[in-house]
């Protein structure tokens, strides 16, 4: 029912709808039990990954594309969650990520950052 949904969706509005398959993707080419949760329903952080690896070529530009790759190290930095946060040495790492997160926002401008109060 969702795929005719979704088909209708498209046909009523085909310039601005389209359809990104990725159950059929979990389904045809992700079988394999590895690709699951234990609970063999839910697809895993490595089947997500494949998956965003095959929509990001088919839904976002080069630049956009180029800003996530940019992007990752800074948000896997951010996350960071240190023993001591009093540390100079991990005000140090923060003070470096925030400088890095700062650059890219002047390299793109259009993308909005939020990055946490110091």
């Amino acid at each position: 029912m969702l795929l005719l949904a979704a088909d209708r969706l498209i046909s009523l509005f085909p310039k601005i709808a389209y359809y990104f398959p990725a159950y059929e993707i979990v389904n045809d080419e992700l079988r394999d039990y590895r690709f699951y949760e234990a609970d063999m329903l839910h697809p895993n952080a490595q089947a997500v990954e494949y998956i965003w690896e095959r929509l990001q070529p088919a839904l976002l530009s080069e630049k956009a594309r180029q800003f996530i790759q940019e992007w990752k190290p800074i948000k896997e930095a951010l996350a960071h969650k240190p023993f001591n946060p009093e540390a100079e040495q991990y005000k140090t790492f923060m003070a470096a990520t925030r400088n890095m997160a700062e650059a890219l926002q002047e390299k793109y401008p259009e993308m909005e950052l939020h990055l946490p109060e110091q």
